[in-house]
């Protein structure tokens, strides 16, 4: 889940926790981005994901999961607006936002709860 001194960020990140912790059976951060991607390609988790990551930390997780079978998303929409509803966009590797899912549906409920975080693109 990790930490930053950007309060935007950090303050996102814990709203998001918090968010499903309320929602899921589990909550777990087991190592890094591409692990944790791999995670769902495997079935052991139904969902992850992340903001702020650089691409060389989600490109393999992304093509693993691809390969599987996994839902592979932008946490954002394809238009990126703070104000409106978020619903899982195209997955983008230079947006520094990747989430991945079981499912396609999945991906997008969990998109639509998350708070958003806009890093600078890599």
């Amino acid at each position: 889940m990790g930490s930053s001194e950007i309060a935007e960020k950090r303050e996102c990140v814990y709203h998001n926790a918090k968010t499903m912790m309320e929602k899921a059976h589990g909550f777990r951060c087991p190592g890094s981005a591409a692990l944790n991607m791999c995670l769902v390609a495997t079935g052991a988790g139904d969902v992850c994901y992340t903001m702020g990551i650089h691409c060389w930390d989600v490109a393999a997780g992304a093509v693993v999961c691809r390969e599987a079978g996994a839902a592979v998303l932008d946490t954002a929409g394809a238009e990126f607006d703070l104000l409106s509803p978020f619903t899982g966009g195209e997955f983008d590797l230079l947006s520094r936002r990747v989430l991945c899912a079981s499912s396609p549906s999945l991906g997008q409920e969990v998109a639509s709860l998350l708070h958003q975080y806009q890093p600078p693109r890599d």
